[in-house]
């Protein structure tokens, strides 16, 4: 019995990791990068063992924090992709906030933070047509140890691209503070 649930889990294991549209969900490429992932706005980068040093697996992380010029800007990093309508996308991984650099808010209604996101465009105008996201990481975050986060969404009829995004808030351009992503997934699955 046991042989049997260690198959199961291993033949698992394996098809959830194939369903995994992103390039360098673990930020390994070329010792560490953002290799394949486009920049928002700049301030993202991967922490590696000459940086940071934190990292889930591997030896690298994504890490992105705010841009410190203006309230409520932003950075990050996605990808972006061919959509399906009628399927459904998940993003999930693991997110991190260090002591040593955390997240704060001098204002409790304006917190930094850091949302994962699937966002959905059209093909006349390229807008935005739908969109779900969760808050990865925020001043409540316990610091110092990775925790499990997953979103999903259908493809709307109409979308032809689709974003899997990770981006920092910073409603006070003053807060300070960093959050960090590893072992990201972005899959494909029917309803």
């Amino acid at each position: 019995m046991l042989s049997t649930v260690v198959a199961l889990s291993t033949v698992s294991s394996m098809a959830f990791a194939q369903c995994n549209l992103l390039t360098n969900p673990g930020f390994e490429d070329a010792g560490g990068s953002l290799s394949g992932w486009s920049e928002i706005w700049g301030n993202a980068f991967a922490s590696t063992p000459w940086t940071d040093n934190i990292f889930r697996t591997g030896s690298a992380a994504g890490k992105a924090f705010g841009p410190f010029w203006q309230p409520g800007g932003t950075s990050g990093f996605g990808q972006a992709f061919a959509p399906t309508a009628g399927m459904v996308y998940e993003l999930s991984g693991y997110s991190y906030v260090s002591s040593a650099d955390p997240l704060f808010a001098t204002d409790p209604c304006l917190r930094n933070h850091m949302v994962a996101k699937i966002e959905f465009y059209d093909g006349l105008s390229g807008t935005a047509m739908s969109s779900n996201e969760i808050v990865i990481a925020d001043d409540n975050t316990p610091t110092d140890q990775w925790h499990r986060f997953s979103v999903s969404a259908p493809a709307p009829p109409g979308a032809v691209q689709v974003k899997a995004l990770f981006i920092f808030v910073q409603p006070d351009e003053l807060d300070a503070g960093a959050a960090f992503v590893d072992d990201v997934l972005f899959c494909e699955s029917e309803p």
